[in-house]
């Protein structure tokens, strides 16, 4: 468990923190589902509106399932099963990554809006498949809708005089990342079965002198007459408008005719093995991307036939940004060995870095290398970075007010540029399932010139005519897919003020990459074992550890020096390394999606988690093994049960840790053993009475041999009061860890006492203990065993452990004629906490019986 910064009476509160946060309250569920009447209600509403229209569909159909089948008992105990099995998949369920909570900043998906899941719900039950208009006549246009509205969002202008800009929503990124190469290397190679096509077929005579602009000679030349280098770096858009041109040439030719005319020695027909003998091409061709490229990059390569190892790799600058001097070397060669590149991808808010490559460079050297003879086409992968426009959108007249309240994270000059380039590339592939906050799956490619889907279809004519879609399904990868994606991705959009609320709330592109070591360690090893170390404690992937002891969520990755380059070698100076240390540099990852982490005390709150996970990663390392003893604050249960409070030393070390662990005895006469030992003691007057300590038979790290033992049950030493040479332990037996409710690494840092004094609290089944939360040398370790559970207390927040404070003791130590005595001189006092909701509470606190004060010391007086 984390220990918070900050101490309950300071949790931020009022009219000015309404104000701040009241216009993203009506546009997410919330961290802690303050809006579920809202939700419920809304769904409830989408359900029952989808009754009716089944009730009402034919409304003399007479009924199936009758009050005749819901009385028999196969129907109850059909119906009793679905209940026990949802049941148990809702708690199974709560173990998932919870992504909805400012505790979660790890991979690119947060929250999901409101109206993005009332949208889905809605047209769920439905079951709409987008893969024809008739199986969805009301989702299809919906997806159509959002196409152009993503268009527009990302710069793409909608006019009369070409054709428009055209997108769609696909299962993933990954999927448009694909679409978009597989249509790019389409158009690439379509001018080589028109030119076969003008010269041999009698249909198309007419169109036998057709012209078409070189970028190389800088003029119109006749299509036939082309050699195969300039038929391979034409401009996308004089290719796409060949089919139209060269009809509108012919009479009587009809689209169907022209492409039963020339897309039988079209490469998709013919495949590459016989689309380079038939046409005695050299090279293959090559697509130009950065090394932080995605891998579906590479997977388009291998589906398409054009190999992964003809992705070319760009360097990075030391911003993990494409090299543009790299990119210019690349494409000096290839024009040099004349090998065609089919496109030039530009990542706008890479996975891991969240750098924005510079788009508009990459637009001026298209411009520039194309004059030389070499063209290509540019997808810009913005799967993250694209919503992003919406910051760059003005604002509208029907703004509110308070919507200036909400916190906004600035994009940079450099940003702004790259991001406003995506208007000239030719592919965009984005994805509402990220910045967008909508439910999965909902990735998106938008075409800038949307004749070029038509390159990639299978089933009809590669010509587009402007109207209306009969299906999208024709169109893409996907054959089937949900109707419900669309709508909620444009009931998301619809909502009155979603685009502007996402301008507002909208990161950065604020994926921090980023890495911690120990001050004058220049050991590669160690370093990445500190990050790995962190990641760990900050991560969940295993659906059966307890999730309610992680208190932040962040992801990682490696920096591959055969990658990276001049990135990683500064990366490592910035941490102390040498830069020229071989081998790969682990380092942490959290993505900012969440607009309440910009409040001030949730700052300083993630800043605490994350500081003392870095003093226990550093401590997991550099521990020397050692024998560590705990303190038991009650009776070992039946079970075998027992709490344990770890001794600390502010002089070891390897004993610098406020730690509190729940065992398990296993061993049924061992249990009985301990009972007998603690019921002795408790027969003896308070003064005499020693508690049972308890620790490690072999040396280990604090943090290991807990970690350990909640694995496998491992060899403990049991003894009445403190070890010594005379005293001996009266049992050794294997015991197991279950729960570890406080781990924290003194922070010897600190130059200065809390104000008021603070206990950690903790408990089950109606008991409840106090662990004084230690400070700075000297200080006091104290246990207390209350005479009750705090009236009040939750029962959650005792079994996950609470920091507690009585603020009228001050959080030094007592002195009584110049000795640390205890603080606790009373019998009750009244504790302060942050309870459910983060609502500051009350309680009071007893400790008449004798057996309260289980431990007492002056640690490092």
């Amino acid at each position: 468990m984390y220990k918070p910064s900050y101490q309950p009476g300071n949790y931020p509160h009022g009219q000015e923190y309404v104000k701040q946060w009241a216009a993203l309250g009506s546009w997410f569920l919330g961290p802690k589902a303050e809006n579920i009447d809202v939700f419920n209600n809304l769904a409830i509403e989408a359900f029952k509106g989808h009754a009716n229209f089944r009730k009402n569909y034919f409304p003399t159909d007479s009924a199936y399932i009758t009050p005749d089948i819901t009385a028999t008992d196969a129907y109850e105990s059909e119906k009793k099963q679905l209940e026990q099995e949802l049941a148990t998949m809702i708690e199974q369920l709560k173990n998932s990554t919870p992504i909805f909570s400012v505790r979660f900043e790890g991979h690119m998906n947060w929250d999901t809006t409101m109206p993005g899941n009332l949208g889905y719900l809605a047209a769920l039950l439905y079951n709409a498949n987008n893969v024809a208009n008739e199986a969805s006549p009301v989702t299809t246009p919906y997806e159509i809708e959002v196409g152009n509205q993503l268009c527009e969002m990302l710069g793409y202008k909608f006019t009369e005089s070409k054709p428009d800009p055209w997108g769609h929503i696909t299962s993933c990124g990954s999927i448009a990342n694909i679409e978009a190469m597989w249509a790019c290397r389409n158009i690439k190679y379509y001018p080589f079965c028109v030119q076969k096509a003008l010269n041999e077929s009698k249909e198309l005579a007419g169109a036998k002198n057709f012209e078409i602009y070189v970028p190389r000679l800088q003029s119109k030349q006749k299509l036939v007459d082309l050699c195969n280098w300039d038929l391979l770096n034409l401009d996308i858009d004089d290719i796409v408008a060949i089919p139209d041109e060269v009809i509108n040439m012919c009479n009587g030719i009809t689209p169907d005719d022209y492409s039963k005319i020339v897309d039988k020695n079209n490469l998709a027909s013919l495949g590459w093995w016989k689309f380079i003998d038939l046409y005695g091409l050299e090279n293959g061709p090559v697509v130009l991307s950065p090394m932080t490229n995605h891998y579906s990059w590479p997977k388009a390569a291998i589906m398409l036939g054009i190999g992964q190892e003809n992705i070319i790799g760009i360097e990075f600058d030391e911003n993990a940004r494409m090299d543009i001097k790299d990119l210019k070397t690349k494409l000096d060669n290839c024009l040099k060995t004349k090998t065609p590149i089919i496109s030039v991808v530009a990542v706008i808010g890479t996975t891991e870095e969240s750098a924005v490559d510079p788009l508009a460079d990459i637009v001026e050297c298209r411009n520039e290398y194309k004059k030389q003879g070499l063209n290509f086409a540019i997808n810009a992968d913005a799967a993250w970075g694209g919503y992003f426009m919406t910051m760059l959108h003005e604002p509208t007249t029907n703004r509110r007010k308070s919507v200036a309240k909400i916190p906004v994270f600035p994009l940079s000059d450099y940003t702004t540029r790259h991001l406003l380039s995506m208007r000239d590339a030719d592919t965009i592939t984005v994805d509402p399932h990220k910045s967008g906050f909508c439910p999965y799956p909902a990735g998106s490619l938008c075409y800038r010139n949307g004749s070029m889907r038509g390159f990639i279809q299978v089933e009809a004519s590669v010509v587009y005519h402007q109207g209306v879609d009969p299906s999208v399904g024709v169109w893409g990868i996907e054959g089937s897919k949900p109707g419900a994606a669309p709508a909620g991705v444009l009931l998301s959009h619809r909502d009155p003020e979603a685009m502007e609320l996402l301008k507002a709330i909208g990161p950065d592109t604020l994926i921090n990459a980023f890495a911690v070591n120990l001050k004058g360690n220049t050991d590669l090893k160690v370093c990445n074992d500190i990050n790995f170390e962190v990641f760990r404690r900050l991560s969940h992937t295993n659906p059966h550890e307890n999730i309610m002891r992680v208190p932040l969520i962040l992801t990682s990755s490696k920096l591959k020096p055969l990658i990276y380059g001049k990135a990683v070698k500064q990366f490592k100076k910035r941490l102390g390394l040498p830069a020229n240390t071989d081998g790969e540099l682990g380092f942490l990852i959290n993505t900012v999606m969440n607009p309440w982490v910009a409040e001030l005390q949730k700052i300083k709150q993630v800043g605490s988690i994350f500081r003392q996970t870095v003093l226990d990663a550093i401590g997991m390392i550099t521990d020397e093994p050692d024998i560590h003893r705990f303190v038991s604050p009650d009776m070992i249960t039946d079970t075998g049960d027992l709490f344990g409070d770890h001794l600390p030393m502010f002089t070891m070390p390897a004993h610098q840790y406020h730690a509190i662990a729940k065992f398990n005895v296993p061993d049924q006469n061992a249990v009985t053993l301990i009972q007998g030992k603690y019921k002795e003691q408790s027969q003896l007057s308070s003064g005499k009475r020693l508690p049972i300590i308890f620790g490690n038979s072999k040396k280990s790290g604090l943090q290991n041999f807990l970690e350990d033992a909640m694995n496998e049950a491992i060899d403990m030493n049991f003894f009445v009061g403190m070890p010594s040479a005379t005293n001996k332990p009266f049992l050794t037996t294997k015991v197991k860890v279950l729960d570890i409710p406080h781990r924290n690494h003194f922070d010897m840092t600190l130059t200065d006492y809390p104000a008021k004094l603070t206990y950690f609290m903790y408990g089950e089944n109606g008991n409840a203990y106090l662990s004084h939360n230690m400070s700075m040398r000297p200080d006091v370790h104290q246990v207390v065993k209350l005479d009750k559970k705090p009236a009040d207390v939750p029962d959650i927040l005792l079994e996950l452990g609470i920091d507690v404070t009585i603020n009228n003791l001050e959080g030094k130590p007592l002195y009584i004629d110049g000795k640390i005595v205890d603080p606790l001189q009373l019998k009750e006092y009244t504790i302060s906490y942050l309870s459910t909701d983060g609502i500051i509470a009350q309680s009071t606190i007893y400790m008449t019986n004798d057996d309260a004060k289980v431990w007492f010391d002056a640690v490092d007086e």
